[in-house]
């Protein structure tokens, strides 16, 4: 066990817990939002609000996931992002990206022992 699940409570794999904490923690989160803590977040919620779901668009958005990744999440390092681009969700401004990276599930304490390469969808 690694951690629980912020919505059931109940135990999640070191796997799991990664991936929640990525993606419903730390891109929700802008920059800034939290108080005493200013610099923790990333700027995905500033690039998605009033913007047009151009090609400009969606790399500021991969390169933010990628930078969020990097900064708050030891345990996971990205190798690649790959959108999930249908014509109907991005017209209704639904993108999603296929993060694949290397799980070090050890990472945080130092061990960055490279346990395989995992991948999850960003809405």
């Amino acid at each position: 066990m690694s951690g629980l699940c912020r919505h059931t409570g109940k135990p999640l794999s070191a796997w799991e817990h990664t991936v929640q904490s990525i993606a419903e923690e730390i891109l929700p989160t802008p920059a800034g939002a939290r108080v005493q803590r200013e610099e923790f977040g990333s700027p995905v919620p500033a690039i998605l609000i009033r913007r047009n779901a151009s090609n400009d668009t969606l790399i500021a958005y991969a390169f933010s996931i990628a930078l969020a990744c990097e900064l708050w999440e030891p345990r996971y390092r990205v190798k690649k992002l790959i959108p999930q681009d249908i014509p109907e969700g991005r017209r209704k401004g639904e993108t999603q990206f296929q993060v694949i990276g290397d799980f070090m599930p050890r990472a945080h304490q130092g061990d960055f022992t490279i346990e395989g390469e995992r991948s999850f969808l960003v809405l």
